[in-house]
């Protein structure tokens, strides 16, 4: 005797589940843990003002994000050549 339900064999409405490979410990991808992060002491620190660069000059706020650069030095997208960061250091960081 077959299962059906509604004129249909069972496996069709309900198909088995399929099968899951066990993976075991000594299987797993190992992290190496002996290699050392190398620090780049230039592009590291606190940010101290958000800057953008355009017409030639460097244009920077302590406080908000690119757009009120923009905004408040009243400087068109199109004129900025590059936006980044100055650092406590002194040092900037475009992208």
């Amino acid at each position: 005797m077959s299962l059906t339900i509604l004129g249909q064999h069972i496996s069709l409405i309900r198909p088995t589940r399929p099968q899951v490979p066990n993976i075991y410990r000594n299987e797993r991808p190992k992290t190496k843990y002996d290699m050392r992060i190398k620090t780049i002491k230039e592009h590291s620190g606190k940010v101290v003002a958000v800057c953008i660069k355009a017409r030639g000059k460097v244009f920077s706020l302590a406080k908000g994000i690119h757009a009120t650069v923009c905004i408040s030095f009243n400087i068109k997208p199109e004129e900025v050549t590059s936006t980044g960061w100055e650092l406590e250091n002194g040092n900037f960081i475009w992208r």
